[in-house]
């Protein structure tokens, strides 16, 4: 009966071994690709941005020079 308590303890740290592993690839892996395409996300809305407030200066620059 001690050794068959023994063989789950040891089948036990093995799935903890792989879990960690497992999670250790998620962190490494798929999240830095997530952070990596958000980033990229930002990027191109400042662009965005940037370019609305551009236009909305225009509009308020010509709507003072005529009106």
């Amino acid at each position: 009966q001690l050794k068959d308590a023994d063989i789950k303890i040891a089948e036990i740290k093995q799935q903890l071994r792989l879990l960690d592993f497992k999670i250790q690839v998620i962190q490494d892996n798929h999240l830095k690709h997530l952070k990596d395409k958000i980033d990229f996300i930002y990027k191109i809305l400042f662009v965005v941005g940037i370019g609305v407030f551009t236009q909305l200066i225009i509009i308020i620059r010509t709507a003072l020079l005529t009106g």
